[in-house]
């Protein structure tokens, strides 16, 4: 290379990082208004999971614009960054206010054991470890059950379900049930877990559900159905109502939204933050997603939300602590 071309190296260096940075953030902007298109067509919704990574690399790709002096594409990228603000950071405020003292508490965790997971000790130690008043887990076989059996000595009133095909349900209780049975929701062909119990002399009633993962279209339709199939039983549901469960969705889905509008619940991670519970192979955090809900009808405040350690499944357990209101 002559003395002549020299000085043409920072510029072709700049022009390759610009045009990186121009693509990064126009797919990552593609990306954005995809989530947004999540009724039009199922996979669109696969695209609403991920909020918090657009929000992260926008805001590094808009970084990296001012930097170089690309400020109209700084300016540009920064709306769409702003749209995945505007639907996160809403998770950040609001936090209940504490009860009184006296209020009755109640402790849950819930968790998508997953069915080929063989570390159940682990679980076993993270139950004794956090003495849950209710336990709600999923993909409970045969097998996950019978290695779970201890439990019953702390835990006496049990309603399952063992299957083989990562649809099996569980839900442990120290507190006596009024009644529970196992049932199948209208539009689904997974079973789903209806338990009411007295918390403080006050009647609670739990439904824990797992629907299929929206994949192919006819697996989006039956998750769906069985989503408003939740929302009617809350909305019809007299006293306190709890729905917990692996949704399959995150709370950007417009699916999730009407399952919350329908049912009269709200979702327990308002004021919490973002609850990143899958997948575990994920080293940073960030990569995860939150799939895995505690949803409120009136009559609760949220005194304490935490993901868990890892116990062998794809999914983190959620571990929460709420308490009894007058509202």
């Amino acid at each position: 290379m002559t003395d002549a071309e020299e000085p043409a190296r920072p510029r072709v260096s700049h022009l390759r990082l610009t045009g990186l940075i121009g693509a990064a953030g126009a797919v990552l902007a593609a990306a954005t208004v995809a989530g947004f298109l999540d009724r039009a067509w199922w996979p669109f919704e696969l695209f609403t999971h991920f909020r918090v990574q657009y929000l992260l690399g926008l805001a590094l790709v808009v970084a990296v614009a001012f930097l170089t002096r690309r400020r109209r594409s700084a300016v540009v990228f920064s709306v769409f960054a702003g749209l995945n603000l505007a639907l996160i950071a809403p998770l950040y405020f609001g936090a209940d206010a504490p009860p009184p003292g006296s209020a009755p508490r109640l402790r849950i965790t819930l968790l998508n054991v997953l069915t080929s997971n063989d570390r159940h000790e682990d679980v076993l130690a993270m139950v004794r470890e956090r003495d849950p008043d209710l336990l709600f887990l999923m993909e409970t076989s045969e097998r996950w059950l019978s290695a779970l059996s201890p439990l019953c000595e702390r835990y006496p009133y049990v309603v399952s379900r063992a299957r083989s095909d990562n649809f099996g349900i569980a839900l442990y209780s120290k507190v006596p049930f009024e009644r529970a049975e196992i049932v199948t929701l209208r539009g689904a062909d997974v079973p789903s877990v209806v338990a009411r119990i007295l918390v403080g002399g006050e009647a609670v009633t739990l439904i824990g559900t797992h629907p299929v993962p929206p994949v192919l279209a006819y697996r989006a339709r039956l998750r769906n159905r069985q989503l408003d199939a939740v929302a009617q039983l809350a909305a019809s549901t007299e006293g306190r109502v709890i729905v917990l469960g692996d949704l399959n969705c995150s709370p950007w889905s417009f699916y999730f939204r009407r399952l919350l509008e329908q049912g009269g619940l709200r979702d327990s991670a308002k004021g919490q933050g973002v609850r990143l519970t899958w997948p575990t192979s994920v080293k940073l955090f960030p990569l995860r997603i939150p799939i895995d809900h505690c949803l409120l009808g009136p009559g609760f405040a949220v005194l304490e939300t935490e993901v868990g350690d890892a116990v062998g499944s794809d999914h983190f357990p959620l571990h929460l602590t709420l308490a009894l209101t007058d509202d």
